[in-house]
């Protein structure tokens, strides 16, 4: 990656390698030290840390997965298959504060405005510059698909998601609830979405449960199980609940992973995806090829347990809940995807 800055000193090295503004190359996988020499031959160190988000490959499925569980019930029934899910790529992690901030603050100097500025896990504050990894809540659903938009701009990705059918408007303001991607009952908000786009979004709630299901491509996880578990009672591996969590959030990665590596996607904190909420049925759109669910709606989904959660229901690969395009919860994030 290349770094810019500026400096009046006489020399800034790495590692005792003379840097060059928008020259050097350097690895931000990991924190980085800049020494930079004064006129007075005196020194000060740097350390340069890079949020970033590290992503896990989803592979495709071209024979059809089952969505939905009759051993769950509730919105979750009925059963239906979808017939192909493209590879896409997911965020290992659920977004976490430190990131979020970060890429508020770019995105608050380029032209974005957020309705929440986001808290750090159950009880944290806003504008906290945190260095612990929690995920970011108190987030709502357009607050969500803006810094998708922001952290692609950053990253010099193209965004997936604009104000109308166009495409001609990037969405910035996560207060703007009269463009079309935002409205209740639409024409059809999916068409404000480039899904050619290398840029970041939410997952559609087939690509949701289709990750957290996953196990080899050919079994995947029972519906009425948390991500990753081929047996009952394996809640405590995989997942942040009200029976182990103390009630509170915890730094993101700090159980299992899945099959695919992915992390807290059963519980830590709940997440949202892109799709306008119906009832499932047997037919279109719920069983077709890359279903992004139904054309209009009220409620977006959200998906997976969280720290309050108990073992029915939210932890469940299948479970499902509606909520207002500006809900925000202590217990709601998400996390993100790109077509690769």
């Amino acid at each position: 990656m290349l770094a810019n800055f500026t400096t009046t000193g006489t020399s800034v090295l790495v590692g005792g390698i003379v840097q060059y503004s928008g020259v050097a190359i350097n690895n931000f996988a990991n924190s980085i030290v800049y020494t930079v020499t004064a006129e007075d031959n005196s020194t000060q160190n740097y350390i340069v840390t890079c949020a970033r988000q590290y992503m896990e490959d989803v592979p495709e499925n071209t024979t059809g997965f089952v969505m939905g569980s009759t051993l769950v019930g509730g919105d979750a029934i009925p059963e239906h298959t979808v017939a192909s899910i493209s590879t896409f790529t997911m965020g290992r992690y659920e977004v976490t504060y430190k990131l979020w901030y970060n890429v508020r603050l770019w995105a608050e100097s380029n032209g974005y405005t957020f309705a929440n500025k986001g808290i750090e896990g159950n009880n944290g504050t806003e504008d906290a510059a945190s260095e612990t990894n929690e995920p970011v809540t108190t987030i709502s659903w357009s607050d969500c698909i803006a810094w998708c938009n922001a952290l692609s701009e950053k990253e010099g990705l193209t965004p997936c998601y604009y104000t109308d059918s166009t495409r001609n408007t990037v969405y910035r303001d996560a207060t703007d609830y009269t463009s079309e991607i935002s409205k209740t009952n639409p024409i059809n908000s999916n068409n404000c979405v480039d899904w050619e786009a290398d840029g970041y979004r939410l997952p559609t709630e087939a690509e949701w449960e289709y990750a957290a299901r996953y196990i080899d491509g050919i079994n995947f996880t029972q519906g009425n199980r948390p991500s990753g578990a081929t047996e009952d009672n394996k809640e405590d591996i995989y997942t942040w609940y009200v029976s182990n969590s103390d009630l509170n959030t915890h730094d993101v990665g700090t159980k299992e992973p899945n099959f695919l590596g992915i992390y807290d996607i059963s519980g830590n904190v709940k997440e949202w995806c892109l799709d306008w909420y119906a009832n499932y049925t047997t037919e279109t759109p719920f069983t077709d090829a890359d279903t992004k669910g139904p054309l209009t709606g009220t409620n977006k989904i959200d998906r997976g347990g969280g720290y309050a959660a108990g073992i029915s229901g939210f932890l469940q690969v299948s479970f499902r809940v509606n909520r207002s395009i500006t809900y925000t919860f202590q217990a709601v994030s998400f996390r993100v995807v790109r077509t690769p």
